[in-house]
């Protein structure tokens, strides 16, 4: 039995949403492999975003300085609002203050706030 027929055995026994995953990681490596082949030669960012729209859904490469991360479209939001919370002044000692309140049962019920 050859690699490939092996995979494809193995795979059929997956459940298809699991299925969909081998085959974004399939796709993912060779996005990856192409890359390397880019990494030597000049590239031009349309170039590159056309090869990211070959990409699965919810993939994105976000470029700087010509270094290239993939990250689904949830990671990404994820990232984007982390930054945007940490832009928030204090905001680790206001956390760590409210945890110690919590702790402390120094907090108030919605029933006391609200009536």
């Amino acid at each position: 039995m050859t690699i490939l027929e092996k995979a494809v055995s193995t795979m059929q026994q997956l459940p298809i949403e699991k299925q969909q995953e081998v085959l974004s990681f399939i796709e993912f490596l060779v996005f990856k492999l192409d890359n390397r082949q880019l990494a030597s030669a000049d590239v031009d960012l349309d170039e590159l975003c056309d090869r990211a729209a070959k990409l699965p859904q919810g993939v994105e490469v976000v470029h700087d300085n010509r270094s290239y991360v993939l990250v689904t479209h949830e990671e990404w939001e994820s990232l984007t609002e982390t930054a945007e919370l940490m832009k928030i002044p204090n905001l680790l000692e206001q956390v760590k203050s409210a945890r110690q309140e919590y702790q402390n049962e120094e907090v108030l019920t919605m029933e006391q706030m609200f009536g």
